[in-house]
């Protein structure tokens, strides 16, 4: 029982030669030579190519693995960058707060919501305290939206995902520009 299907293997190196056989056309044409192609060098030629297939594949993946380790070694960096950045926020926590905000119109509503809430929870839970007059809260200092930031990383920081996640993260981004332009210490 002989082989029904087409002789792939021939096809495609016919193919692969006239298309060397071609391009050496054109590089002859282009340089000006008027010289015959002989197929038995063309073969040759092919055959180194397709040597040289094996040498490029390994080499391509050895650039991926370059690349995947700068990659990695970039993102190392950055996550190094960050936790300091944490570290020295958590650790001059309190000396930021020492100056006020220049401009206590631009906090975002959200924070002012959420500190008012929390204020007049806490009004409910100390009414009940004997010999304790509690103040309606009338405005916000730099530490109150420091502690806020803090406690909004902080349960960002859980492993949770969905549309909280990022809200958290839209409001980490809107405290972070906040602070940098209104509270000279944050910069």
């Amino acid at each position: 029982m002989g082989y029904k299907y087409a002789p792939f293997d021939e096809k495609d190196r016919e193919r692969r030669l006239a298309r060397l056989r071609k391009k050496k056309q054109e590089e002859a044409e282009a340089a000006g030579e008027n010289d015959d192609l002989d197929d038995g060098l063309l073969g040759k030629e092919l055959a180194e190519q397709g040597d040289r297939w094996e040498e490029q594949k390994s080499d391509k993946e050895a650039l991926a693995v370059f690349n995947y380790r700068l990659r990695s070694t970039k993102y190392l960096e950055a996550v190094i960058a960050a936790s300091t950045a944490q570290a020295d926020f958590n650790d001059k926590q309190h000396e930021l707060g020492l100056t006020n905000v220049t401009d206590a119109g631009k906090i975002p509503r959200e924070v002012i919501s959420e500190l008012f809430e929390g204020s007049q929870v806490s009004k409910v839970a100390t009414a009940k305290q004997p010999d304790f007059e509690f103040k309606d809260k009338t405005g916000i200092t730099s530490s109150e939206i420091l502690a806020y930031a803090k406690a909004v990383v902080n349960e960002c920081r859980m492993l949770t995902f969905g549309d909280e996640k990022g809200r958290l993260s839209k409001l980490i981004s809107k405290l972070h520009r906040y602070l940098m332009s209104n509270l000279s210490t944050y910069a």
